[in-house]
């Protein structure tokens, strides 16, 4: 079953390895971009705070996330 949450401080540590995964992803096209190992916390703690995003569950795996900035 999919469930779609508003995007809060519970899921950070799966959404920093989704994002990681993407970004290595990335990386093996544009080879020009930096070595990353891990993705800081801080960087998602704006979008946890606004209420400004959402994730997306199937059973306990995250499939997407989607945030923004306050406008």
């Amino acid at each position: 079953m999919t469930t779609i949450l508003g995007f809060n401080k519970n899921p950070i540590e799966k959404a920093r390895e989704l994002a990681l995964a993407n970004y290595n992803e990335e990386r093996s096209f544009v080879t020009a971009l930096p070595q990353m190992d891990v993705i800081p916390t801080d960087d998602f703690n704006g979008f946890t705070d606004n209420g400004l995003g959402v994730v997306m569950f199937e059973g306990e795996k995250m499939l997407a996330f989607l945030c923004c900035y306050d406008p």
